[in-house]
């Protein structure tokens, strides 16, 4: 199942958790891609994140299905380098070899328009 979640900086997603699946179990799958992130605010139902979500319950428990959308607020300089596994530099080093600045997916030059597992999108 993918959860989304948008932060201060820009959307992510997440795809490794299911409906047995817990908060903290999201915020693991995000330090394997961006081990330096420092969040400010827990994960949250609503965009102020006034409403923090119950870190060890189930997903399911809280109502969060494929496609939900969570919140939180991140340190911006903290997240500014993604170093974990998919990160990339175009020169097939990551997913598909591609990182935010890369011209190409595929590191190769080839564009082959593969995304990677997760995404950020300014906001």
């Amino acid at each position: 199942m993918i959860v989304r979640i948008r932060t201060n900086i820009g959307q992510w997603r997440v795809e490794k958790v299911s409906p047995s699946s817990t908060p903290n179990d999201i915020l693991s799958e995000i330090k394997e891609t961006r081990p330096h992130v420092e969040f400010q605010h827990n994960l949250s139902f609503d965009p102020a994140c006034t409403k923090p979500l119950e870190m060890n319950q189930t997903l399911k428990d809280q109502k969060i299905s494929h496609g939900s959308m969570i919140y939180c607020k991140v340190d911006p300089s903290s997240a500014a380098t993604n170093t974990g596994p998919g990160a990339g530099n175009g020169n097939g080093n990551g997913v598909n070899g591609a990182d935010a600045n890369s011209d190409s997916n595929d590191g190769n030059g080839n564009g082959n328009g593969n995304a990677m597992a997760i995404q950020t999108r300014s906001i």
